[in-house]
């Protein structure tokens, strides 16, 4: 978490997120939520973790607080990275099987827009102002 309260780890092989205290470096919950989580993210106010599950072609949404996990939002093949929007409104994940940006609602968490890629849409990269994404 930006706040430094919580650090958040992906575990591909079995499907889970662990939740980790860094003061004692000790695992304090192990949340599963299947499906090959990849590279998390979490919201500006380190209420909700985004995890993308590359065999799920879904996205993960954890309630941080909870550690439970809220809802899977389908976004097609092989989600990978997802980054928010400094306004913290949009969440964009690539879909890299269908080469695709995928725009996500934060307060929903309904896909709201899908942006086309050429090929392999890898990591995207929101200008500070929150009006530009660049692949």
């Amino acid at each position: 978490a930006s706040d430094g309260s919580q650090v958040f780890v992906s575990n591909e092989e079995d499907g889970t997120v662990s939740f980790i205290d860094p003061k004692t470096n000790q695992v304090v919950e192990t949340l599963s939520v299947s499906g090959r989580p990849h590279q998390l993210a979490i919201s500006q106010d380190n209420s909700t973790l985004y995890v993308p599950l590359n065999a799920d072609h879904a996205v993960a949404i954890v309630d941080v607080k909870t550690r439970k996990l809220v809802s899977k939002v389908p976004v097609g093949r092989n989600p990978h990275i997802i980054v928010q929007a400094p306004d913290s409104k949009l969440v964009y994940v690539t879909s890299e099987g269908d080469n695709k940006i995928v725009v996500l609602d934060s307060t929903t968490n309904h896909v709201i827009s899908e942006i086309p890629i050429w090929a392999w849409p890898r990591v995207p990269i929101i200008t500070p102002d929150g009006k530009t994404l660049f692949q």
